[in-house]
């Protein structure tokens, strides 16, 4: 979706399941889909020089039959050293967990713009200063056709 709504930008999907990564990339390719990559990593290790505009997550809370929070927690501190000053960055996540005081640490805000019954979407817009800097970071310019991409992860390309 996102690569469909910014077409100058490329988003990365990305999962640690090798059978995932198989099927998103038969999905891009039968439905012609050019700007987007599926991508084995385990969070961020794959794609650790590169800093986005967009990142968007709904991380497992589960390790098998243990509820835990470890993966998203990790996923969402290393998310402040890849999103690009001016970027956002999504969570959506079942009610119950409470990753609010997590995202807000990491970025320096956080707020719910969408819940229903069972699920949220928690946005951060921008990053605290202090976050550790990427080398690769440069500061977002936002364009009028990249504003709808503000879902998944995506790098606008430059």
């Amino acid at each position: 979706m996102a690569a469909d709504l910014a077409p100058q930008s490329k988003a990365y999907l990305v999962d640690s399941d090798v059978p995932a990564v198989e099927l998103a990339r038969e999905n891009l390719r039968r439905n012609g889909v050019a700007n987007a990559a599926a991508v084995e990593s385990d969070g961020f290790s794959a794609l650790d020089n590169l800093a986005f505009d967009a990142i968007a997550t709904n991380p497992p809370f589960h390790v098998g039959r243990l509820q835990t929070t470890a993966v998203a927690l990790q996923f969402v501190e290393q998310s402040a050293r890849h999103l690009r000053r001016g970027g956002r960055f999504y969570l959506v996540a079942d009610r119950f967990l409470k990753y609010e005081p997590a995202v807000e640490a990491a970025f320096g805000n956080v707020q719910t713009v969408a819940e229903t019954s069972r699920y949220k979407v928690l946005l951060t817009a921008g990053r605290v200063e202090d976050a550790a800097p990427l080398e690769a970071r440069r500061e977002y310019r936002p364009r009028p056709e990249a504003q709808a991409s503000d879902v998944l992860a995506v790098r606008q390309r430059r």
